[in-house]
């Protein structure tokens, strides 16, 4: 099957209109056909749910001040059929191109092996379809808080283990799944003594690492395309390198041949003209700016923008590839057997 750029995007960027709600005090953003807003899933509900979180600024996170410009975002809660003892869970995460039929195939997949999931949708609620060509539309830290609030609301259902939550995040959504595993802003972000159980980023960039690493401790799996130039490889090849050398449980694949986006179902190769590729930014932060890895310039948080315009570049490439993607399910179903469905419970 031949797809277009346009028909490509037509496909990936479908989203629901939103509109201005009132919740409870502030002025929130939700679907037009918002339902209740939860905030404990105590009764064992299921389905869609929407529920509180929150807009900060990175320089508010920092100071543990991250509730600020309450939203109201969504998820799709599906559970597997059949028992009542508590089973593992998995919170997939969109990419740039925003909620998909690809995560919802991916969590009936899951479901069928025993796996809750929740589908999280950071975009729709508000008010975006699509970040590609402006990824601070909707910054990947706010996606990060977004899988916080998610997972403390996960962790209060009778049917899910709190220890065996994961993360699994696509692209922009690998970005969020790879940051929830550093301990910055777990410790910033929940009140309580809950983290995720492991991580999984497909294609997502890694440019973006810590000066001195410090996670959570829970295992982290990128599967990245060879050919990848919108996100790159080396940056998270490297990332994983130097976590291995800090002690924690770092590893990549990278499938020879593969683009971004490789894991799309049909057969087609595209060139996105609106895309930043971002795939040459590397940089160490630390608390007050960051350290460009190629140069060894310190640089303050404010003149980050001006970096990342300097370093990235316009377009990247797009492409399924049948095989990559056969052994990314394959290397996705190899991880969580490993770190979710066969760990007991605590």
């Amino acid at each position: 099957m031949k797809l277009t750029r346009t028909k490509l995007l037509a496909a990936c960027l479908a989203v629901t209109v939103t509109v201005v709600a009132s919740y409870d005090g502030p002025t929130l953003f939700t679907a037009k056909d918002a339902g209740p807003v939860v905030r404990s899933l105590a009764d064992g509900r299921s389905g869609e749910l929407r529920f509180v979180s929150y807009d900060p600024t990175r320089r508010e996170i920092a100071r543990g001040r991250f509730r600020q410009r309450p939203v109201v975002v969504r998820g799709y809660l599906d559970l597997p059929r059949g028992g009542a003892r508590p089973v593992p869970a998995a919170i997939l995460v969109h990419g740039s191109d925003g909620l998909s039929a690809r995560q919802h195939q991916q969590a009936k997949a899951l479901n069928a092996r025993g796996i809750a999931t929740f589908v999280l949708d950071s975009f729709g609620p508000r008010g975006v379809d699509t970040t590609i060509g402006r990824q601070d539309a909707v910054p990947a830290h706010v996606m990060v808080v977004d899988l916080f609030v998610a997972l403390e609301l996960l962790a209060s259902h009778p049917r899910i283990d709190t220890t065996r939550i994961a993360v699994i995040g696509w692209s922009k959504g690998g970005v969020a799944a790879d940051w929830a595993s550093r301990e910055w802003y777990r410790s910033r972000l929940v009140a309580r003594d809950v983290s995720f159980a492991a991580h999984v980023a497909f294609y997502a960039w890694c440019g973006e690492q810590e000066a001195r690493i410090e996670l959570t401790g829970a295992p982290i799996l990128y599967l990245s395309g060879e050919l990848d130039d919108w996100a790159g490889t080396e940056p998270c090849v490297g990332y994983a390198r130097r976590a291995r050398r800090a002690g924690y449980d770092a590893r990549v694949v990278v499938y020879p041949g593969a683009h971004h986006g490789f894991d799309y179902r049909g057969s087609f190769h595209t060139y996105l003209r609106e895309a930043r590729s971002w795939s040459d930014c590397v940089y160490l932060a630390r608390e007050t700016g960051f350290v460009d890895q190629a140069t060894g310039v310190f640089a303050a948080w404010p003149d980050l923008s001006g970096y990342l315009s300097r370093c990235s570049r316009t377009g990247a490439h797009v492409g399924s590839n049948a095989g990559a993607r056969k052994q990314a399910a394959r290397a996705l179903n190899e991880f969580l057997s490993e770190f979710l469905e066969t760990r007991p419970r605590v």
